[in-house]
C-alpha cells in the first residue's frame, strides 16, 4: 500500500488516505475538501475537521511527517510543525514561538522525532501561544514581560475552551497580558511599518500593578 500523502481529522479520529478502494479525497479550486469513504460522504472542511499533508520529509526514526504534527528533540524540546508564507515552506515552530528550518540535516541533528500531532495528543504543545509569540517576534523582536523582562510565557486555558483574548502569564512574575486572537489572523508586518494597534498587548492587572 502506497505511503499516504494526505490525512484527515474528522472530528474523533485521524485517517490516513492511503486506501483508494476505501477513502476518496477530493480538493475544491478554492481549497475546500471532501472526503468520501466509498460512496458515502464521510466528513468535509469544517471548523472541526482538518485536512494536513505529508511535508515530504520523515523523522530520524524515518515516519512521515505531516502538517500538525509535533516533534521532540533529543533534548526533550518540543515544536509543531507549520506552514509559514513568508518562508514560503513548512517549519518547526517552538513553544517560545521561535522557528527551525525544515530540512534533512536539521532533522537528524537534533535529532526531532514525531511525537504526537495537534489534535490527538493537543496537550503537548500550545498552538495558539506559540503562534502568538512568533507573530509578535515579527513586529517587535525578542518578547519580553513589560514588568521584569522575563521571556518565558505560558497561556490561560486550553485552545478548545479559549473564546475572545488570549491571557497570557510571564512565568517570572505572573504579570497577565491580553492579546486579541486577531493577532494570529494578521498577515506579517511590511518592512520597515509599525505593528499597529494590535500588536501591543491590552493589558490586564498583574500582582506588581495592584490593578492599575
Amino acid at each position: 500500500m502506497p505511503a499516504p500523502e494526505f490525512r484527515v481529522w474528522d472530528g474523533d479520529e485521524m485517517i490516513y488516505v492511503n486506501d483508494s478502494a476505501v477513502w476518496s479525497l477530493k480538493i475544491e479550486d478554492s481549497s475546500d475538501w471532501t472526503l468520501h469513504r466509498k460512496t458515502r460522504l464521510h466528513c468535509r472542511e469544517s471548523p472541526d475537521t482538518s485536512l494536513m499533508q505529508h511535508i515530504g520529509l520523515a523523522d530520524a526514526e524515518g515516519k512521515q511527517i505531516f502538517d500538525g504534527d509535533i516533534l521532540q528533540d533529543g533534548d526533550g524540546a518540543v515544536a509543531m510543525v507549520r506552514w509559514a508564507s513568508d518562508a514560503g515552506g513548512y517549519v518547526l515552530l517552538r513553544e517560545n514561538g521561535n522557528p527551525v528550518g525544515l530540512t534533512e540535516d536539521n532533522i537528524q541533528n537534533g535529532p526531532w522525532r514525531v511525537a504526537g500531532n495537534l489534535h490527538e495528543t493537543p496537550n503537548r504543545i500550545d498552538p495558539d501561544l506559540s503562534r502568538l509569540l512568533n507573530r509578535l517576534r515579527e513586529y517587535t523582536g525578542e518578547v519580553e514581560c513589560p514588568m521584569c523582562g522575563g521571556t518565558e510565557f505560558e497561556a490561560g486555558g486550553t485552545p478548545e475552551d479559549r473564546q475572545g483574548p488570549i491571557a497570557v502569564h510571564c512565568v517570572r512574575c505572573h504579570h497577565v497580558m491580553l492579546f486579541h486572537d486577531d493577532v494570529l489572523r494578521q498577515g506579517p508586518p511590511a518592512a520597515g511599518a509599525p505593528g499597529g494597534a494590535t500588536s501591543n498587548p491590552r493589558r490586564a492587572s498583574g500582582p506588581d500593578d495592584g490593578g492599575q
